[in-house]
């Protein structure tokens, strides 16, 4: 996929260009926070072009305020970078605590967003 890492198609239906799921695990968001901060922040943009983005991170807050052991970017940083691009971006963010939450959590956007999208509910 272009932008995202999920989407759906239906039957005869499409809906590729009308939602848009990027999930992350906690590491894989400090990343994007320092060394990939410029590719991110282009998938960003393109998600904002959705009419229902989202972004799923597979922590929870007490895991992004704790850092990680496997990147020097500072948990404010972390934090500071997420609330900026969710505001700039209007975009969702699920802190849904853990991989197995962060599954649930894509599959019940996809399915709100293909309904909400069917019935015309802005």
């Amino acid at each position: 996929m272009a932008t995202g890492d999920y989407s759906c198609r239906i039957a005869d239906r499409d809906y590729r260009d009308v939602v848009a799921v990027e999930r992350k695990s906690h590491a894989d968001f400090v990343m994007c926070v320092g060394a990939e901060r410029e590719r991110f922040e282009r998938c960003l943009a393109r998600l904002a072009t959705m009419e229902y983005p989202a972004l799923v991170l597979e922590c929870g807050l007490s895991d992004l305020l704790a850092g990680t052991r496997y990147s020097a970017v500072h948990p404010n940083s972390v934090i500071g970078s997420l609330i900026a691009w969710s505001t700039k971006y209007r975009l969702p963010v699920w802190l849904a605590g853990n991989r197995e939450n962060a599954a649930m959590v894509v599959t019940k956007i996809l399915h709100a967003a293909v309904k909400y999208h069917e019935e015309g509910v802005e």
